[in-house]
Protein backbone atom coordinates (compact mmCIF):
# COMPACT_ATOMS: atom_id res chain seq x y z
CA UNK A 1 0.00 0.00 0.00
CA UNK A 2 2.54 2.82 1.21
CA UNK A 3 5.94 3.02 0.06
CA UNK A 4 8.63 1.49 2.14
CA UNK A 5 9.36 3.41 4.88
CA UNK A 6 13.62 4.00 5.61
CA UNK A 7 15.24 1.11 7.16
CA UNK A 8 17.89 3.17 9.54
CA UNK A 9 20.71 2.17 7.10
CA UNK A 10 22.81 4.32 5.08
CA UNK A 11 23.40 8.00 4.78
CA UNK A 12 20.50 9.85 4.18
CA UNK A 13 21.91 13.11 4.66
CA UNK A 14 24.89 12.91 2.26
CA UNK A 15 22.32 11.97 -0.73
CA UNK A 16 21.21 15.22 -0.25
CA UNK A 17 24.42 15.96 -2.65
CA UNK A 18 22.78 14.51 -5.80
CA UNK A 19 20.79 17.93 -6.23
CA UNK A 20 24.09 19.78 -6.29
CA UNK A 21 25.65 18.11 -9.16
CA UNK A 22 27.57 21.12 -10.85
CA UNK A 23 26.08 24.10 -8.92
CA UNK A 24 27.00 25.33 -5.16
CA UNK A 25 25.18 26.30 -2.74
CA UNK A 26 24.61 30.34 -2.11
CA UNK A 27 23.34 32.63 0.23
CA UNK A 28 21.21 31.24 2.88
CA UNK A 29 17.47 30.96 1.93
CA UNK A 30 15.59 27.95 1.98
CA UNK A 31 14.76 26.08 -0.49
CA UNK A 32 12.06 22.96 -0.20
CA UNK A 33 14.24 19.81 -1.53
CA UNK A 34 12.64 16.62 -1.62
CA UNK A 35 15.15 13.84 -0.95
CA UNK A 36 13.35 10.20 -0.98
CA UNK A 37 15.29 7.59 0.43
CA UNK A 38 12.69 4.53 0.30
CA UNK A 39 9.77 6.12 0.81
CA UNK A 40 10.81 8.48 2.68
CA UNK A 41 11.44 12.34 2.53
CA UNK A 42 14.60 12.84 4.30
CA UNK A 43 16.66 16.59 4.53
CA UNK A 44 14.12 19.04 2.85
CA UNK A 45 15.41 22.23 4.15
CA UNK A 46 18.86 23.28 2.60
CA UNK A 47 20.38 26.42 1.15
CA UNK A 48 19.75 27.52 -1.92
CA UNK A 49 21.75 25.99 -5.33
CA UNK A 50 22.79 28.33 -7.91
CA UNK A 51 25.32 26.96 -10.29
CA UNK A 52 28.79 29.10 -10.28
CA UNK A 53 27.96 31.03 -7.37
CA UNK A 54 30.40 31.93 -4.45
CA UNK A 55 29.97 29.92 -1.69
CA UNK A 56 27.91 30.92 1.47
CA UNK A 57 29.39 33.44 4.35
CA UNK A 58 29.72 30.70 6.82
CA UNK A 59 31.72 32.79 9.51
CA UNK A 60 28.38 35.36 8.93
CA UNK A 61 25.71 32.34 9.36
CA UNK A 62 27.62 30.92 12.54
CA UNK A 63 27.76 34.36 14.60
CA UNK A 64 24.49 35.14 13.92
CA UNK A 65 23.07 31.52 14.71
CA UNK A 66 25.22 31.66 17.55
CA UNK A 67 23.10 35.24 18.60
CA UNK A 68 20.01 33.50 18.46
CA UNK A 69 18.80 34.08 14.62
CA UNK A 70 16.89 30.84 14.09
CA UNK A 71 17.09 31.07 10.39
CA UNK A 72 20.74 30.73 10.71
CA UNK A 73 20.73 28.12 13.01
CA UNK A 74 18.76 26.15 10.79
CA UNK A 75 20.69 27.09 7.96
CA UNK A 76 24.51 26.07 9.75
CA UNK A 77 22.33 23.14 11.25
CA UNK A 78 22.04 22.31 7.05
CA UNK A 79 25.96 22.82 6.83
CA UNK A 80 27.04 20.63 9.53
CA UNK A 81 24.42 17.77 8.76
CA UNK A 82 25.92 17.69 4.83
CA UNK A 83 29.36 18.40 5.66
CA UNK A 84 29.93 21.58 3.27
CA UNK A 85 32.00 24.37 4.26
CA UNK A 86 31.61 23.29 7.68
CA UNK A 87 33.31 19.82 9.02
CA UNK A 88 30.36 16.99 9.06
CA UNK A 89 28.61 16.50 12.11
CA UNK A 90 24.92 15.23 12.90
CA UNK A 91 25.54 16.16 16.55
CA UNK A 92 26.36 19.47 15.30
CA UNK A 93 23.32 19.32 13.04
CA UNK A 94 20.84 18.20 15.99
CA UNK A 95 22.31 21.21 18.18
CA UNK A 96 21.62 23.55 15.67
CA UNK A 97 18.39 22.29 14.35
CA UNK A 98 17.03 21.95 18.03
CA UNK A 99 17.47 25.56 19.08
CA UNK A 100 15.99 26.43 15.66
CA UNK A 101 12.79 24.13 16.07
CA UNK A 102 12.45 25.13 19.48
CA UNK A 103 11.89 28.76 17.92
CA UNK A 104 9.53 27.43 16.10
CA UNK A 105 11.06 27.04 12.35
CA UNK A 106 9.17 24.33 10.09
CA UNK A 107 11.73 23.16 8.05
CA UNK A 108 14.22 22.61 11.18
CA UNK A 109 11.29 20.81 12.88
CA UNK A 110 10.96 18.16 10.22
CA UNK A 111 14.84 17.92 9.96
CA UNK A 112 15.25 17.68 14.01
CA UNK A 113 12.74 15.16 13.52
CA UNK A 114 14.38 13.32 10.75
CA UNK A 115 17.53 13.43 12.73
CA UNK A 116 15.38 11.63 15.52
CA UNK A 117 14.04 9.19 13.11
CA UNK A 118 17.06 7.77 11.68
CA UNK A 119 19.68 7.53 14.88
CA UNK A 120 21.85 10.57 13.33
CA UNK A 121 23.27 12.71 15.80
CA UNK A 122 21.00 11.32 18.41
CA UNK A 123 19.79 8.29 19.90
CA UNK A 124 16.97 7.25 17.39
CA UNK A 125 13.74 8.14 19.15
CA UNK A 126 10.49 7.54 16.87
CA UNK A 127 8.24 8.97 19.43
CA UNK A 128 10.39 12.42 19.42
CA UNK A 129 10.51 11.83 15.76
CA UNK A 130 7.12 12.22 15.41
CA UNK A 131 5.99 14.89 18.61
CA UNK A 132 8.67 17.40 15.86
CA UNK A 133 7.24 16.02 12.55
CA UNK A 134 3.82 16.93 13.99
CA UNK A 135 5.06 20.57 15.05
CA UNK A 136 6.06 20.90 11.56
CA UNK A 137 3.00 19.70 9.99
CA UNK A 138 0.77 22.12 12.24
CA UNK A 139 2.71 25.06 10.15
CA UNK A 140 1.70 22.61 7.29
CA UNK A 141 5.21 21.71 5.78
CA UNK A 142 4.41 18.93 3.48
CA UNK A 143 7.44 16.67 3.72
CA UNK A 144 6.36 16.42 7.80
CA UNK A 145 2.97 15.42 6.87
CA UNK A 146 3.99 13.22 4.66
CA UNK A 147 6.41 11.71 6.95
CA UNK A 148 4.09 11.81 9.56
CA UNK A 149 1.66 9.79 7.73
CA UNK A 150 3.89 7.10 6.91
CA UNK A 151 4.14 7.00 11.16
CA UNK A 152 0.54 6.58 11.45
CA UNK A 153 0.60 3.76 8.33
CA UNK A 154 2.83 2.16 9.76
CA UNK A 155 2.38 2.51 13.83
CA UNK A 156 5.96 4.16 14.65
CA UNK A 157 6.65 6.01 17.34
CA UNK A 158 2.60 6.29 17.30
CA UNK A 159 -0.38 4.08 17.48
CA UNK A 160 -0.97 2.91 14.15
CA UNK A 161 -4.24 5.17 12.45
CA UNK A 162 -5.23 4.54 9.36
CA UNK A 163 -7.49 7.49 9.13
CA UNK A 164 -5.07 9.52 10.49
CA UNK A 165 -2.47 8.67 7.96
CA UNK A 166 -5.14 9.11 5.32
CA UNK A 167 -5.76 12.42 6.41
CA UNK A 168 -2.00 13.41 7.01
CA UNK A 169 -1.26 12.06 3.48
CA UNK A 170 -4.07 14.18 1.91
CA UNK A 171 -3.07 17.36 3.76
CA UNK A 172 0.68 16.98 1.96
CA UNK A 173 -1.19 16.04 -1.66
CA UNK A 174 -3.21 19.14 -0.99
CA UNK A 175 0.20 21.23 -1.09
CA UNK A 176 0.92 19.22 -4.26
CA UNK A 177 3.32 16.51 -2.76
CA UNK A 178 3.39 13.90 -5.20
CA UNK A 179 4.15 11.32 -3.01
CA UNK A 180 2.04 12.26 -0.47
CA UNK A 181 -0.43 12.15 -3.90
CA UNK A 182 0.25 8.47 -4.82
CA UNK A 183 -0.33 6.98 -0.93
CA UNK A 184 -3.58 8.77 -1.08
CA UNK A 185 -4.52 7.32 -4.52
CA UNK A 186 -3.62 3.82 -3.14
CA UNK A 187 -5.97 4.00 -0.27
CA UNK A 188 -8.63 5.01 -2.63
CA UNK A 189 -8.58 2.40 -4.11
CA UNK A 190 -8.54 -0.55 -1.40
CA UNK A 191 -10.32 2.17 1.37
CA UNK A 192 -7.80 2.27 4.20
CA UNK A 193 -8.50 5.53 6.15
CA UNK A 194 -10.90 6.28 3.41
CA UNK A 195 -14.42 5.34 1.68
CA UNK A 196 -13.28 3.50 -1.51
CA UNK A 197 -13.50 6.08 -4.43
CA UNK A 198 -12.02 4.62 -8.08
CA UNK A 199 -12.90 8.44 -9.19
CA UNK A 200 -10.80 9.93 -6.26
CA UNK A 201 -7.87 7.67 -6.95
CA UNK A 202 -7.69 8.22 -10.56
CA UNK A 203 -7.54 11.75 -9.52
CA UNK A 204 -4.60 11.62 -7.23
CA UNK A 205 -2.73 9.16 -9.35
CA UNK A 206 -3.03 11.36 -12.34
CA UNK A 207 -1.69 14.03 -10.26
CA UNK A 208 1.10 12.43 -8.85
CA UNK A 209 1.70 10.91 -12.38
CA UNK A 210 2.27 14.45 -13.80
CA UNK A 211 5.20 15.12 -11.34
CA UNK A 212 6.90 12.00 -11.87
CA UNK A 213 5.70 8.85 -9.81
CA UNK A 214 5.71 6.08 -12.54
CA UNK A 215 4.37 3.75 -9.89
CA UNK A 216 1.12 6.22 -10.37
CA UNK A 217 1.13 5.73 -14.05
CA UNK A 218 0.98 1.85 -14.12
CA UNK A 219 -1.62 2.41 -10.79
CA UNK A 220 -3.60 4.63 -13.32
CA UNK A 221 -3.85 2.12 -16.14
CA UNK A 222 -4.77 -0.56 -14.30
CA UNK A 223 -7.21 1.02 -12.70
CA UNK A 224 -9.38 2.57 -15.51
CA UNK A 225 -9.66 -1.23 -16.79
CA UNK A 226 -12.14 -0.88 -14.06
CA UNK A 227 -14.17 1.99 -14.27
CA UNK A 228 -16.62 3.69 -16.63
CA UNK A 229 -16.26 6.58 -19.08
CA UNK A 230 -18.01 8.56 -16.95
CA UNK A 231 -15.46 7.84 -13.99
CA UNK A 232 -13.08 8.25 -16.06
CA UNK A 233 -13.99 11.24 -17.15
CA UNK A 234 -14.81 12.55 -13.83
CA UNK A 235 -11.55 11.83 -12.62
CA UNK A 236 -9.79 13.55 -15.28
CA UNK A 237 -11.82 16.54 -14.54
CA UNK A 238 -10.75 16.52 -10.89
CA UNK A 239 -7.44 16.64 -11.55
CA UNK A 240 -7.42 19.11 -14.28
CA UNK A 241 -9.47 21.69 -12.29
CA UNK A 242 -6.89 20.75 -8.81
CA UNK A 243 -4.17 23.55 -8.24
CA UNK A 244 -2.15 23.30 -5.42
CA UNK A 245 -1.60 26.57 -3.33
CA UNK A 246 2.22 25.76 -3.01
CA UNK A 247 3.09 23.03 -4.70
CA UNK A 248 5.97 21.00 -2.83
CA UNK A 249 8.67 19.99 -5.96
CA UNK A 250 8.47 16.91 -7.52
CA UNK A 251 10.22 14.20 -5.56
CA UNK A 252 12.98 12.23 -6.67
CA UNK A 253 14.10 8.67 -6.00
Amino acid sequence: MDLPAWTGTGNPFAMNKKIVKNGIWAGTGLLAVAIVVMGIFLFRAGTKVVPGAPAPDVTTIRAKAEAGNAAAQNALGDLCAKGEWVPQSYGEAFKWYYSAAEKGIADAQYNLAVLYETGLGVTRDEAEAAKWHRKAAEQRHSGAEYNLAAMYATGRGVPRDATEAANLYRQAAEQGDALAQYNLARRYEVGKGVPVDRVEAYKWHKLAARRGIEDAVNAMNDLKGQMTRAEISEGERRSGAFIAPNPAPASSK
